[in-house]
């Protein structure tokens, strides 16, 4: 797990750690997307059908109330992947993940992706350690920073 992986072909962080072995895991698969403002990834409570790596754009990480009122709680760059909840072997997004700025990346369906990182050990290391690192940097975010309302159509208020 050198870094000296085939990935070095994208501005995604995970595909740039992964070694020759665990990116040729996903690789068949693996997509170029271009990703459009607006886009939603993931529905809260739905299942996941890709697993992102972005390497432009940013987007958003949302709770999603009974209301339909939307709360930002985390967001996401090309330093990972999105879901995060795939790459700790979920199936299902609690959280919208929608793109707040157009970028592009890649993706790969969620039953490649899963059986690669249960077949691959190093390749779940690098996934815990991001998810750790996530959550880690999301903990040390005011609260007052963390959560923007947005609308129903995942615009920020105010904004």
């Amino acid at each position: 797990m050198d870094g000296s992986g085939s990935a070095r072909f994208s501005s995604n962080r995970i595909l740039n750690v992964l070694s020759e072995e665990d990116f040729a895991s996903i690789s068949s698969s693996l997509e170029e997307v271009e990703i459009p403002q607006g886009f939603v990834m993931a529905r809260a409570e739905g299942l996941i059908d890709y697993v992102y790596f972005p390497s432009s754009g940013f987007g958003s990480v949302m709770v999603v109330g009974e209301d339909g009122k939307r709360a930002e709680v985390g967001m996401f760059g090309r330093e990972g992947i999105t879901p995060l909840a795939a790459g700790v072997g979920d199936d299902r997004s609690i959280y919208e993940i929608v793109m707040q700025a157009h970028g592009g990346g890649h993706r790969v369906p969620i039953r490649t992706f899963s059986k690669a990182v249960d077949a691959r050990p190093a390749f779940a290391a690098i996934l815990a350690r991001f998810s750790h690192a996530y959550l880690r940097r999301r903990s040390r975010t005011p609260p007052s920073r963390m959560l923007r309302t947005t609308s129903t159509a995942g615009s920020p208020v105010g904004s």
